[in-house]
């Protein structure tokens, strides 16, 4: 139950911050990536993270793996469109092990774990 209330909050608050998905704009050359979906964290809205994370890796590597995992959704058939790409919280280990996930509308999703293995398909 854990798993599934990180990642409803997570999902509602990422809501805020994107489009309605039938109106989205695309993020860089992909029109399945909804706009707002890779918006870089900032530390007022994301403190847990930026309390556990060097600020480099967050806006680096973390970064790099948001965009890689949202690219790997939406290029999916079976997603829709990717209105959530974030780190997974409760499956990393700061500061240097980073899980991050994409969740498309329709429910599909994808990860990318610790070792850098794109598992799609999963919760």
């Amino acid at each position: 139950m854990r798993g599934f209330f990180g990642a409803a909050c997570c999902a509602l608050i990422a809501t805020a911050f994107v489009t309605s998905p039938a109106h989205a704009q695309a993020a860089g050359d992909n029109p399945k990536i909804a706009s707002g979906t890779l918006k870089p964290y900032e530390k007022n809205n994301w403190p847990k993270v930026f309390a556990q994370y060097p600020e480099d890796v967050i806006q680096g590597r973390m970064m790099d793996l948001r965009k890689k995992v949202a690219t790997a959704a939406a290029e999916d058939s079976r997603c829709d469109i990717v209105y959530l790409a974030d780190i997974a919280s409760l499956r990393s280990n700061p500061p240097n092990e980073i899980e991050v996930y994409a969740e498309c509308e329709n429910g599909f999703r994808v990860r990318i774990d610790k070792q850098g293995k794109v598992m799609k398909g999963v919760k």
